[in-house]
């Protein structure tokens, strides 16, 4: 009698071993394969895109190119009127 309930006992957490290392397979399966679908559905920056962004990049820089250009010949023409002034040329 003891011996028939600890096989029954020992055959049921086999059983239970199974199904959790089926159960788990499974799990670990799905979160691959929806990780998989996830990495393979996001958005990729194609070359277009790629391009694109160094242009715009690029046009920032000139536009800051122009801008520190403008600056500095405002500058310019800043301390040659002040040189002026101090020759006493201009009052």
């Amino acid at each position: 009698m003891e011996r028939r309930v600890s096989r029954r006992k020992l055959e049921r957490s086999r059983a239970r071993r199974a199904r959790r290392v089926v159960l788990g397979f499974f799990v670990a399966t799905v979160l691959a394969g929806s990780l998989g679908a996830y990495v393979g559905f996001a958005s990729h920056t194609t070359p277009e895109e790629l391009s694109d962004a160094q242009q715009a990049a690029r046009k920032r820089d000139i536009d800051i190119s122009s801008e520190v250009n403008r600056t500095l010949l405002e500058l310019w023409k800043m301390e040659d009127v002040e040189a002026l002034r101090n020759k006493g040329r201009i009052r």
